[in-house]
């Protein structure tokens, strides 16, 4: 094959065929593999494996119709928030986010720790609990954002969740999803 053939052109889908022609090759003129190694550079291979993660997920998901759940409900916001005690910009940024609003018993979310924001009735004080920041090691700035990622997963798969409290401290929690009840 020549150096300048467009099948010779660095693609993780040529690295596939490659792979796949020259195994087939070693089989062909050898009748076994035994003893025989090769490498490929991950950085090549790394796209078609994620594409083929991917499209198996999406094959999953339409084979059994059931959307993932971890079990929370997050605080919708559409507008921010806006103070007059001088420190405004921290507060704004400190409430502009995915808080949890509430954790189902016995979800994914409560057996993880997830903590929900509390509203106290008597004085009308908020105690902000964790907000969500990062889906699958995605951040998320928005509601849409979160419900994108989960769309993204199956019921089984386990997901690295993101939470920051009002104090800035991150933490990460990892969820096994379940089918949405």
């Amino acid at each position: 094959m020549a150096p300048d053939d467009a099948a010779n052109k660095s693609t993780p889908q040529n690295a596939l065929l490659t792979l796949s022609l020259f195994t087939t090759l070693l089989r062909q003129t050898s009748g076994s593999n035994a003893g025989i190694g090769f490498a490929v550079p991950s950085d090549q291979i790394q796209p078609a494996v994620q594409s083929i993660i991917r499209n198996d997920k999406m094959k999953q998901r339409s084979n059994n119709n059931k959307q993932a759940w971890m079990g929370v409900v997050i605080l919708k916001q559409t507008g921010s928030i806006n103070f007059d005690d001088g420190n405004s910009t921290r507060q704004q940024q400190q409430y502009n986010k995915n808080w949890i609003v509430s954790v189902k018993k016995g979800s994914p979310a409560a057996e993880a720790g997830m903590r929900p924001l509390r509203i106290f009735e008597q004085d009308a004080s908020v105690v902000y609990g964790d907000a969500i920041v990062a889906v699958g090691g995605n951040t998320v700035d928005t509601y849409t954002q979160v419900q994108a990622e989960i769309d993204r997963c199956i019921p089984g798969e386990q997901v690295p969740v993101t939470l920051q409290d009002k104090d800035g401290e991150r933490r990460v929690v990892y969820l096994t999803l379940v089918v949405r009840p």
